[in-house]
């Protein structure tokens, strides 16, 4: 850990060599990943920011960094955890070198160092989603106060960071450089609702984009019901063989996504399966292009998947996977309001993890804002009514069920009536097809087709592993989320959830700024899911985002967006 005195006039650089640049200039930290030159992530600093600490922990695995700002000894607003992924096992014993650049008219004062290293080999576990940790070290605990502000058991990481000072470390953690006061942290008060906002909080940043696979590597875990972080370890540097759900998968996927991702006519269901009969049957992709290699390497995949399951299982698990990949994509447009990417862009984006915090809900009230006159306004006559099937009480539930499994079936009607850009219009008089160009409004159709299909499914399948939010406006349903027990090797993981997916009725989609529409029912479902589970004894909600490079460390995803 490293901590900097600063001011609006310092201007250093970090350069840990091979790994990641870090520049702090004009009020603004500018990180920039080796592996993705191209790629800036960059966050702009509090103007009256007096301090600023980092702390890297480097391992064979990668490189994870956090920052945070501070001002005259108080805590700021802490980084996400960045994760940076290498292949060092290639090369172990050199550890990358850490220069310090600085301006010389303004002396650059290190103010704080710290050091450790771990004597033995020791994994944390992040497959479980969550705030964890806090306990096992001392490090590890001083880590999650600096960076967090707090650890969900500040009791336990006192005493744990107490042992470790005092040579006492369970993880073998060694202070190798470095000296510290270990101030007890202050015990978590409860504070002006408004000083403590119901947010989802950005956990971490998988950086360069899980290898530029922010799509089919999240679809493959979540079909495979493995942790991403598994996923992603097995792959990098480990090769996992055989039929297991997991490494040949991901590849294939992402090959596919490679080929035919520039544009959502060709990056669909309908292509894969064509694209898989093709290799199974004739040993090509069926599509000539100019990357042979990665063509080749896509049936090779295919094929090697179906000699160790079989065609039909096969199959049944790649498309499966994909359609988990098209509701990322989805989930992608209707958050970005129809962005102008195509599905190779969002495979090349970070992926965010967000994490909802339960013990620290405050149950609140959305209003309904509705369009008058051009303008936004809050409707003091109207509210939303908020109702959850968990599938626990079918019986109790089966009219609710009924009710929106009908709502759904007419919302999917209305988006499947709609033509989008990804369509080829055929001239009857020149015969010949025009592909038309996508607009932000063909992606929201695109979108809303996708999350339907999924609403649909998931509400016939009548089982607890999903559970719903039906938000109500006027008697009439306006809007769905879907949530989902986090599963690990189809074994529930106790106290988690996360958001799966979410749509609202075409008229407040199709035309969302014409007279009488109505904003807040995503808002509003989150809320009452939150409420809900927070009183059925769960502690947290988890969300993964795609990000823009506008928002790659945007430190808070709060529920006030304009959902659709």
């Amino acid at each position: 850990m490293f901590s900097f005195e600063i001011d609006s006039n310092t201007i250093f650089n970090l350069n840990l060599e091979g790994n990641v640049d870090i520049t702090v200039d004009d009020n603004e930290i500018n990180i920039l990943s080796s592996e993705t030159p191209g790629q800036q992530l960059s966050h702009s600093l509090h103007p009256d920011t007096s301090s600023i600490s980092f702390i890297f922990e480097i391992s064979n695995a990668g490189l994870k960094i956090n920052y945070m700002e501070s001002h005259q000894g108080q805590n700021g607003i802490p980084s996400p955890t960045l994760i940076f992924h290498s292949e060092r096992a290639k090369n172990l014993n050199p550890l990358p070198n850490l220069v310090i650049y600085n301006n010389m008219a303004y002396p650059l004062v290190m103010n704080q160092q710290l050091m450790v290293a771990m004597s033995d080999d020791h994994r944390s576990k992040r497959g479980t989603p969550g705030i964890m940790g806090c306990i096992l070290s001392g490090p590890l605990a001083l880590y999650n106060i600096v960076t967090h502000g707090r650890c969900n058991q500040v009791e336990s990481a006192w005493a744990s960071m107490k042992s470790f000072f005092g040579g006492e470390d369970k993880a073998k953690m060694q202070l190798v450089a470095g000296t510290a006061t270990v101030l007890k942290p202050l015990p978590v008060t409860s504070e002006d609702p408004e000083k403590q906002p119901n947010t989802l909080i950005l956990s971490y940043i998988d950086l360069p984009s899980l290898h530029q696979q922010s799509l089919t590597l999240p679809a493959v875990a979540k079909a495979c019901e493995i942790p991403l972080e598994n996923l992603v370890s097995s792959r990098f540097p480990r090769q996992l063989d055989g039929p297991a759900c997991g490494s040949w998968l991901s590849r294939l996927l992402a090959d596919f996504t490679l080929l035919f991702g520039s544009s959502l006519r060709d990056w669909s269901l309908e292509h894969l399966r064509q694209v898989l009969d093709s290799a199974i049957d004739t040993d090509s992709s069926g599509y000539a292009g100019n990357d042979i290699g990665t063509e080749e390497r896509l049936v090779q995949w295919i094929r090697r998947g179906v000699r160790e399951l079989g065609r039909e299982e096969a199959i049944d698990l790649i498309t499966r996977s994909f359609r988990y990949a098209e509701r990322e994509l989805a989930n992608y447009y209707l958050q970005t309001n129809g962005a102008d990417t195509t599905p190779s862009d969002v495979q090349n984006l970070p992926l965010g993890h967000y994490i909802l915090s339960l013990d620290n809900y405050i149950p609140a009230t959305e209003p309904v804002r509705i369009r008058r006159n051009g303008v936004w306004e809050i409707s003091t006559s109207l509210a939303f009514q908020v109702e959850i099937i968990s599938g626990e009480n079918q019986a109790a539930e089966r009219e609710l069920r009924a009710a929106s499994l009908a709502a759904i079936n007419e919302w999917a009607e209305k988006y499947y009536s709609l033509t989008y850009g990804t369509m080829l219009t055929h001239d009857q008089k020149t015969h010949k097809e025009t592909k038309t160009p996508v607009t932000a409004a063909d992606k929201i159709i695109y979108s809303a087709r996708i999350a339907s299909d999924s609403l649909q499914a998931h509400l016939q399948d009548n089982t607890a592993k999903y559970l719903f939010v039906v938000v109500n406006l006027e008697n009439n349903i306006v809007h769905m989320l879907e949530a989902r027990k986090y599963t690990i090797n189809n074994k529930t993981q106790e106290g988690h959830y996360y958001l799966a997916n979410s749509l609202t009725t075409p008229k407040f989609i199709i035309d969302a700024n014409s007279e009488g529409s109505v904003r807040g029912s995503g808002t509003a479902a989150v809320h009452g899911l939150a409420d809900y589970l927070k009183n059925n004894g769960i502690k947290f909600i988890h969300s993964d985002v795609a990000s823009p490079p506008s928002a790659r460390v945007k430190n808070k995803l709060g529920f006030e967006h304009n959902e659709l």
